[in-house]
């Protein structure tokens, strides 16, 4: 109350405080609508991962029974917690994988996908990269946090996430760029071409230098 300093809420758990010698806190109990601005509600945990079972490609993943489950259950529960989903207020009437297509080189198998996204106000569409981590990849919470599926590949079990938490994604779009790369997309083609700011064959050799942001080359 004095120094108008905000605690974290309370909760169902015993509320932990360290306490100076002789020291003491004036509390003002405040309900929840009166939260302060800072304050962001636990975010809503992710539901039980589907297993997707694929023999040795991840492009498997367009295989009848996993594309089912990944169309009619992960995205429409997976698309609507993403910042970059720009339809949040309107009910998924439908989601349509169009494409797979493998992005390479890296350690990791990692795809290219464009999905179509129906809602009452129309259809959209999005590029989503994903990648497949290992059991023993998984190091930090980024991929869990972002990932839409388990995978079963053989004995090797690991996740389906989302490539941007890979510092090789961002590395995989520039080689392409510097190959000027034509990769297969349903009936078509994606190609990667670089405008007259590509700095040349020059390509960062450290995942550091490259900037983690969504990229979006245009399938023709």
């Amino acid at each position: 109350m004095v120094g108008g300093s905000a605690f974290p809420p309370i909760g169902q758990l015993p509320y932990l405080l360290t306490l100076p010698p002789y020291g003491f806190y004036w509390f003002q109990l405040a309900p929840p609508s009166a939260m302060p601005e800072w304050h962001q509600p636990t975010p809503e945990p992710m539901p039980e991962y589907a297993t997707l079972v694929i023999k040795r490609h991840l492009e498997e993943l367009l295989q009848p029974a996993s594309r089912r489950l990944l169309e009619t259950e992960t995205l429409p529960s997976y698309l609507p917690k993403r910042r970059w989903f720009a339809a949040k207020q309107f009910a998924i009437e439908g989601v349509r994988l169009l494409y797979v297509t493998r992005l390479e080189p890296s350690q990791h198998m990692m795809l290219l996908c464009e999905l179509e996204v129906d809602h009452a106000q129309g259809s959209e569409r999005y590029q989503l990269p994903l990648a497949f981590l290992g059991e023993e990849a998984l190091n930090g919470a980024l991929p869990q946090q972002l990932a839409l599926a388990r995978v079963r590949r053989f004995h090797e079990v690991g996740l389906l996430t989302d490539a941007l938490t890979l510092d090789e994604f961002p590395l995989a779009v520039l080689a392409a760029l510097r190959e000027a790369a034509s990769l297969p997309c349903g009936d078509g083609e994606l190609r990667f071409v670089p405008t007259p700011r590509w700095p040349g064959s020059s390509c960062p050799s450290s995942p550091r230098c490259c900037a983690r942001r969504r990229s979006s080359p245009t399938p023709r």
